[in-house]
């Protein structure tokens, strides 16, 4: 063992595997400046930002109020972890997690390597909060290390509260090719197909109706008429399942659509 690996191991979460995570060997340099990125990232943004360690099944590195709103304190995540988050969830969902967790890793590990890191897997949770209700979150999630063999080692996963009345399937998009493979409960894999997304003058009506533009104002900017605003309007609650743009607007930030 080198210099560099001892001194990467001795600041890294991630002890006691093969560093060779990457399509042409090790590279600790990267890894070491993922995680110093990771950090500084945690610190500033509002997000809830998680890596999880696939091997150990724990949760190295985080940042964000996440369980605080959901009703459990930060220190409950510290002690617990994992066993803590699988708790709030049904059986029969995380049934499903773990059905499609493997096909994923093992997707990832047939996709060009050019691509890989563009792999983002999309699913819908729903939370048991304390008080018995439930919380829609969202989950985004990207490979961020490779062990020896290419498969995810370690993943970065972004959360979100999604509105109520939202559902989307559980999928993979390849953000650079835009190909989207839903998972499919019978063959369990991953299936070329389609999610709903906007068109671009969707894109543009939501972002202006986000801004707080109203319908005359939206149509004078985009040079269309207003009763066309309005149709775009109708056309986004309805493919997202919403009851108004501010949720429209959360769900596409969630799906990667603005």
């Amino acid at each position: 063992m080198n210099k560099k690996e001892d001194d990467l191991k001795g600041k890294s979460p991630f002890l006691g595997y093969n560093f060779n995570f990457g399509p042409n060997g090790p590279d600790y340099d990267s890894l070491e400046n993922k995680l110093s990125a990771l950090k500084d990232l945690m610190r500033i943004t509002t997000d809830v930002i998680f890596v999880k360690d696939l091997y150990n099944n724990t949760f190295p590195l985080y940042g964000g109020d996440f369980f605080t709103t959901l009703g459990h304190a930060v220190e409950d995540f510290e002690l617990y972890g994992a066993q803590l988050f699988y708790q709030m969830i049904d059986k029969d969902e995380l049934n499903h997690i773990r059905n499609y967790q493997d096909e994923y890793c093992d997707f990832i590990k047939e996709v060009d390597v050019v691509l890989r890191e563009s792999v983002v897997l999309f699913q819908l949770l729903h939370f048991k909060l304390p008080n018995n209700s439930i919380q829609k979150v969202c989950l985004r999630i990207c490979p961020l290390l490779y062990d020896k063999d290419s498969k995810p080692w370690v993943v970065l996963v972004k959360f979100s509260l999604a509105p109520k009345s939202y559902e989307f399937p559980t999928h993979i998009q390849l953000i650079k090719t835009g190909e989207a493979y839903l998972f499919d409960k019978k063959t369990k894999s991953f299936i070329l197909g389609k999610v709903n997304s906007l068109t671009l003058m969707e894109q543009k009506v939501l972002v202006l109706s986000a801004r707080g533009l109203k319908e005359k104002e939206s149509a004078k900017e985009l040079s269309l008429s207003h009763n066309t605003i309005k149709k775009h309007k109708a056309n986004i609650l309805k493919k997202y399942n919403v009851n108004n743009i501010s949720e429209a607007f959360v769900v596409a930030s969630n799906l990667n659509q603005l």
